[in-house]
């Protein structure tokens, strides 16, 4: 794998999957994926557009991309492999607004996005192929971090400096 910056991986069918990133000059769209059993990596279809400060995440036998930066805009579209095969990409709804730098969480089969420079919250339901709002954060928030613990959806916030 190559030098990258802000790239975004994920774990499905016994593999970690690398996608987007920057790599010091402009925005990524490759994908690199990682056996473990023969400890390799390797290039598999590239996304269709470059981005970087996105998420990944897998919702039942289906990996999404979702949302990022490409070197001149925040991103709403959404990306899905999966029913044909993990190298095929294809669109599914896009989020309501653009998104960078936020955390991503799956809570009872939906995917939850969260801030990316605002406070906003949605929800995917990849049954409807639909995006509903949440309510929103207390405050903005980027360069967070989301988990689910044992069925709760938990959001938190990361700082680099001293916490407030």
């Amino acid at each position: 794998m190559g030098g990258r910056m802000v790239v975004v991986d994920c774990w499905t069918a016994g593999k970690i999957y690398a996608s987007g990133g920057f790599d010091g000059e402009k925005v990524l769209r490759s994908v690199e994926m990682y056996s473990p059993s023969h400890e390799t990596w390797c290039l598999v279809r590239s996304l269709p557009s470059p981005r970087c400060s996105h998420q990944m995440a897998v919702v039942g036998d289906r990996m999404y991309i979702i949302g990022g930066y490409d070197g001149r805009r925040r991103l709403s579209t959404v990306m899905c492999a999966g029913d044909e095969g993990p190298l095929f990409w294809r669109l599914v709804c896009p989020m309501r607004i653009g998104r960078s730098t936020f955390a991503a969480a799956l809570f009872d089969g939906e995917l939850y996005v969260i801030g990316g420079f605002d406070a906003e919250v949605e929800r995917y339901c990849p049954s409807s192929d639909s995006w509903q709002p949440v309510v929103p954060l207390n405050e903005a928030v980027s360069a967070m971090a989301a988990c689910t613990l044992k069925g709760l959806a938990i959001s938190r916030r990361f700082s680099a400096g001293a916490e407030r």
